[in-house]
């Protein structure tokens, strides 16, 4: 009887555990992804595709290189960083540009109205 009565109280005393313990809840975020349509993936550019491009200006003269771009909330692309400028003493310096100045065909990056001395003024990042 001993025994029977140990095994009911011990049944008992972790059925109290259990039930007095805290539930954890456990939270499930749901995903879900965006479809995409294959037109627009045509027209797009990879990020490796465009940083290490050398920038031109209107007349094709090699004016720097991009080293990286910003994006902010929203997605948005609105500042690339450009170094590698002709005629710098830094070679390292670092420039950012509006993206709106740039038009990006085939392989070239063009900065229009852009030039080495116009990249030397911009703010350095």
């Amino acid at each position: 009887m001993k025994t029977l009565s140990r095994i009911i109280a011990s049944t008992a005393f972790a059925a109290t555990l259990a039930l007095g313990a805290p539930v954890m809840a456990q939270t499930v975020k749901k995903v879900m992804l965006t479809q995409v349509d294959p037109a627009v993936l045509v027209t797009a550019w990879r990020a490796t595709d465009i940083i290490g491009t050398m920038v031109s200006d209107d007349s094709g003269a090699e004016i720097g290189k991009v080293k990286d771009f910003l994006v902010v909330a929203g997605g948005a692309i609105p500042f690339v960083i450009i170094t590698n400028i002709p005629g710098s003493d830094e070679m390292s310096r670092n420039v950012v540009v509006s993206a709106s100045d740039f038009e990006l065909v085939g392989k070239r990056l063009t900065m229009h109205g852009g030039s080495a001395a116009v990249l030397m003024g911009a703010p350095i990042f």
